[in-house]
């Protein structure tokens, strides 16, 4: 788990009806290396944490982003710099193909998930990196399932968002920002799934067997836009 999660480094914005923000050389998003050739390694993540949308980080926010990464961090202290992006036309997903300093290894997968099984996400909520956080399989569908905290009730509603039905799982409202891109992965360390959005008390993942099918080129790709972080005077840039 922990050798194949990054921090996604880069610029990120944000435009709401009040203000338009933006900050350069930020950490903001996290992602998992899915493949691996010697230190060449694609890193899946949100499609939010590459380019330009209106939906926000989450289904209820009425903000716009755009966000660019530059490099991925590892826990060991490298770096690996983004060369290429690729995004799914058809997931909030994307692939980050970095150049490393040195191996790191990429994710086992598990395309099975069993109700009420125990699940971890590791990513960098609200800034703190490599944080895990607990949940269970709520909804053990066989491409969908739903992660729930301890702390919340064990069963959510099983009719939540319409893009359930489309193969994104529903996880516990335990993650935050800065988590976008995790993982999700079993007690094997195997990985399930890619956390991408939030919505209400719940978050949303895309099952595992998305990434690797965009992955193999069985989901069409789009190039990334920056439409905000791209244009001079689009956004004002602010210290954090």
């Amino acid at each position: 788990m922990l050798a194949s999660t990054v921090i996604v480094h880069g610029d990120f914005a944000e435009a709401t009806a009040d203000s338009d923000a933006g900050l350069r050389d930020k950490d903001y998003c996290s992602g998992v290396v899915v493949s691996q050739n010697g230190t060449q390694l694609v890193v899946a993540t949100a499609r939010h944490c590459t380019t330009f949308t209106h939906d926000g980080i989450t289904l209820q926010s009425r903000a716009t982003v755009d966000a660019k990464p530059t490099y991925v961090k590892f826990h060991d202290g490298d770096r690996g710099a983004v060369d290429r992006v690729v995004d799914s036309s058809t997931d909030d997903l994307a692939l980050l193909y970095v150049t490393a300093h040195h191996a790191h290894p990429a994710a086992e997968r598990e395309t099975a998930v069993a109700l009420d099984e125990q699940l971890y996400i590791l990513g960098a909520p609200f800034g703190y990196p490599w944080t895990i956080s607990e949940g269970y399989a709520a909804q053990g569908e066989s491409e969908n399932a739903a992660l729930l905290l301890r702390s919340a009730a064990r069963h959510p509603d099983r009719a939540m968002d319409p893009r359930f039905k489309e193969g994104l799982m529903l996880v516990c409202s335990g993650c935050g920002p800065g988590d976008s891109g995790a993982g999700a992965w079993n007690a094997s360390g195997r990985l399930v799934g890619i956390e991408v959005a939030a919505a209400g008390n719940y978050s949303l993942m895309v099952p595992v067997r998305r990434v690797y099918a965009l992955l193999a080129g069985l989901v069409a790709p789009e190039e990334p836009r920056n439409s905000m972080i791209d244009t001079p005077g689009a956004v004002e840039w602010v210290e954090e």
